[in-house]
């Protein structure tokens, strides 16, 4: 527990306050002193960091997942990810999460680096390319969490992207940084 004032970056923390927490999200309040002298406020949403999975099978198709995102009431093509669990590292919680969601393991893994959503929100997410992807047997209980497994060649999903059909952002960022590492 930080002692106040304390320094964070260029500014100083005078008090900061959660105003809610859930398994999944912590949101707090942070009074401030700028770096100009004056006083200020931020709102921060702190979310577990997680993993994103560009998974590619030896025919070069991708496998996404639909999903319903309840807070914006539609539903989204994305990659597999998922959160990192205490004490798991990135790889570790990419290769849990893309067994979870898909049924699917991967013979390499190239991390492809970090995406931050927003610069209020605190949700780091490490990117992985999972290549040469194959079917595992996995039984995982569901979480009620409604999640379709789609297939398509990568190249059409890297289109989905520039034309607005793929519009989750770590999604957009994965997959074009994989077309990227990978020459296409």
């Amino acid at each position: 527990m930080p002692t106040y004032p304390h320094p964070r970056g260029p500014f100083t923390v005078l008090s900061s306050t959660e105003k809610y927490r859930n398994k999944w999200i912590n949101v707090r309040e942070d009074q401030v002193t700028r770096p100009d002298g004056k006083p200020g406020l931020f709102g921060v949403v702190a979310i577990q960091p997680g993993v994103a999975i560009v998974a590619l099978d030896n025919d070069h198709n991708i496998y996404l997942v639909e999903t319903f995102c309840y807070a914006n009431n539609v539903w989204l093509l994305e990659v597999p990810g998922g959160g990192i669990d205490i004490q798991e590292s990135p790889l570790a919680a990419a290769q849990r999460e893309l067994a979870e969601e898909t049924s699917l393991q991967a013979q390499q893994w190239q991390e492809l680096g970090m995406y931050a959503p927003l610069h209020l929100i605190s949700a780091p997410i490490t990117m992985f390319l999972a290549d040469q992807v194959t079917s595992v047997a996995l039984q995982v209980e569901p979480d009620g969490e409604p999640i379709r497994l789609v297939k398509l060649p990568f190249a059409e999903a890297v289109a989905k992207v520039l034309s607005g059909q793929i519009t989750d952002g770590v999604s957009q960022c994965a997959i074009l940084k994989a077309a990227r590492y990978l020459g296409r």
